[in-house]
């Protein structure tokens, strides 16, 4: 409800400081094409935490999407803990919190494209991209440079990339892919998987800058109709300026003096904090009791028929892991956890009966008990309303604050509260 003064609960008090503005200014300029990501409401969290005093010196990322929560926390000086079942948002977590310069020379750079252009040949690992959708997202001239890049990583900096700790045995272990085999490896790792993760990961960023929609989706991909795309580009010595593998792009995301993370990294070497990336089913990892957080926050997918973000970044997950996603039942399982009850995404996808958004919403929950304080983004375009994300938090805490995004008090249960169409959500202990 708001206040008697129906001013904003921030308050004119309630200000950020100049390195807030900063970091807040470095993560909005970062390449991110995330549908869901949370830039736009890094001040209003900040703001949030700081006004209604959060202790915590650990902080969980359970859904880390584009990272820009966890770059928050790590520059709030916090051990912070970031989780994501996609490779593509784990390999760029690594990137954004590793608060190191580009890991590749400007020699490398220009090397690893000269070569990768020299090297052009029939696809070996991915020439499945150039069937997808009969060709429609993606040009075979491009799958060709993209598996010919991926040919060239392995060759100058050895085969495995690293996408953060999985589950090894009994304890959580960092893991890496090999590019060869597309194998999940724990051990015997050879090369520099640093620059091979660092080159790999921003190769999807040029495919997502060359192509992304904006958020609309053709045959549920973010990746705009490559016959379209490429007659709206201009013609230079680099080819097609649309095209993926327009080396004028890409040079730019690799050499140091131009890399986008450039700056973070710089930034966030003065903020003294730890960061651990897991590429974990978040159910699995909360209840393995391995993260031992006082903060722990959820963002999940907002349910619906674009929520399964495995395959609207398909072409991007695909590239990483050398795999198709029809081939990877048990990923595919664990992704449409949040999307309600449309999972018939792909033919091969078995129909059998799983829990329904609410059900798993809540059964996550319930294995968060041990983390003090929870702090839950919603939006009113998800699933359902507000109120029933506010039952679901309250069956396990009362102690409980749902503002809008703009400041404001909510409270469910009065039909004359203000509403919006962001919302946080604190509950405590």
């Amino acid at each position: 409800m708001i206040g008697k003064s129906e001013t904003n609960l921030f308050g004119e008090d309630s200000v950020t400081s100049e390195d807030d503005e900063i970091l807040l200014k470095l993560i909005f300029n970062l390449p991110i094409n995330w549908v869901g990501n949370k830039k736009r409401m890094l001040r209003k969290l900040l703001l949030f935490i700081n006004t209604h005093e959060i202790e915590h010196d650990s902080f969980f990322d359970v859904f880390s999407g584009s990272g820009v929560v966890s770059a928050l926390a790590a520059y709030s000086g916090k051990k912070v803990y970031s989780n994501d079942l996609l490779t593509l948002s784990t390999t760029w977590l690594q990137q954004i919190l590793s608060n190191e310069k580009s890991p590749l020379s400007l020699d490398e750079s220009l090397s690893l494209l000269s070569e990768t252009k020299s090297n052009l040949q029939t696809p070996t690992h991915i020439g499945f991209l150039s069937d997808l959708y009969n060709g429609s997202l993606i040009t075979e001239n491009e799958v060709s440079y993209l598996d010919s890049y991926r040919n060239t990583v392995s060759k100058m900096f050895g085969s495995y990339m690293s996408i953060g700790y999985r589950l090894n045995g009994q304890v959580y272990s960092p893991a890496y892919i090999n590019l060869s085999s597309g194998d999940i490896v724990f051990d015997n790792i050879t090369g520099d998987p640093s620059k091979v993760t660092f080159a790999m990961q921003m190769m999807c960023v040029h495919i997502l800058q060359q192509a992304f929609m904006g958020g609309r989706c053709y045959k549920s991909q973010l990746l705009a109709v490559s016959e379209k795309r490429l007659k709206d580009g201009k013609i230079s010595k680099y080819g097609n300026s649309n095209a993926i593998g327009n080396e004028s792009h890409l040079i730019k995301l690799l050499r140091p003096s131009t890399c986008p993370l450039k700056g973070l990294s710089s930034f966030l070497k003065n903020h003294k904090y730890s960061s651990t990336v897991f590429n974990c089913d978040a159910e699995s990892l909360i209840s393995s009791n391995q993260i031992k957080a006082d903060l722990a926050y959820f963002d999940p997918p907002y349910g619906g028929y674009n929520s399964d973000y495995l395959w609207m970044y398909r072409v991007c997950e695909e590239f990483l892991t050398g795999k198709r996603i029809e081939d990877c039942e048990e990923t595919r399982e664990k992704a449409v956890k949040f999307k309600g009850s449309d999972y018939e995404r792909d033919k091969s996808f078995a129909k059998k009966q799983r829990k329904g958004y609410a059900e798993n919403f809540a059964s996550m929950l319930s294995l968060s008990t041990d983390f003090p304080s929870w702090i839950i983004s919603f939006n009113e375009s998800s699933f359902s309303s507000i109120d029933v994300i506010a039952d679901i938090v309250s069956s396990f805490r009362k102690d409980m604050i749902i503002e809008t995004s703009d400041g404001y008090r909510y409270n469910y249960r009065e039909k004359s509260t203000k509403k919006g169409n962001e919302y946080i959500i604190l509950a405590r202990k």
